[in-house]
């Protein structure tokens, strides 16, 4: 399993070279680069509270650097890399469950993504976008420490990946990036429980869509 993650993982750092060196033959012009800093608001059963599949995730914050390269008229070529960064929302599911010997760690997200944009001005001084990607995520699943006076267990989980989807848009204006991203995949991972010395262990999927909200500047 860990082969074909890092065979997929390499297999999008491809697409990510390929698609720069075509477009670097189109025209001679020079790669464009933006970094961004925003929310993170999870999106779907990866923000519910509610259901078998709530993963219980809070609005954190992301970051994120893109590249983009003309290739034809207003069409570019996108790659980005984000990573976004969600607590779990521990108060809530205590009022639940009624249960506060249990405590969480946090979610993580990286996302490897490559596509195409469009742009055109809206002013003289601005432009407006729209951006299509696919890309690879890794996923982090919060570790979960439980603790009494009979028992302790901790889960632990293996980093997930799963294929990545995107997309977004925004505003430009001297040189200041105000954005919207939406990205999703469905991650495969594996969890462990060791409690009393004894070790368990079981495959899951989980949903994760983010809605980030970003601001940046154009170098």
């Amino acid at each position: 399993m860990k082969s074909f993650n890092y065979s997929l993982y390499f297999f999008f750092l491809i697409i990510l070279y390929f698609s720069y060196n075509t477009s670097a033959q189109k025209k001679p012009q020079f790669m464009n680069f933006s970094f961004f800093g925003g929310a993170a608001y999870p999106v779907g059963d990866f923000g519910s509270t509610i259901g078998e599949k709530a993963s219980y995730a809070k609005t954190g914050f992301c970051g994120m650097f893109e590249m983009r390269k003309n290739l034809i008229s207003n069409i570019n070529w996108i790659g980005s890399l984000a990573a976004d960064f969600n607590s779990f929302d521990e108060e809530t599911f205590h009022s639940q469950f009624g249960n506060n010997k249990i405590s969480f760690s946090n979610y993580t997200s990286t996302w490897i993504m490559t596509g195409v944009g469009f742009e055109f001005s809206a002013s003289s001084i601005s432009k407006v976008y729209g951006t299509g990607q696919i890309g690879f995520m890794l996923f982090s699943f919060p570790d979960i420490t439980y603790k009494n006076r009979n028992l302790n267990s901790i889960q632990t989980t293996q980093r997930g990946t799963a294929t990545a989807f995107g997309f977004g848009g925004g505003f430009i204006m001297y040189g200041i990036n105000l954005g919207v991203r939406y990205y999703t995949g469905e991650p495969e991972y594996i969890q462990k429980v060791n409690y009393n010395n004894y070790t368990d262990e079981v495959k899951v999927k989980v949903p994760v869509a983010v809605l980030q909200f970003i601001i940046g500047i154009n170098v």
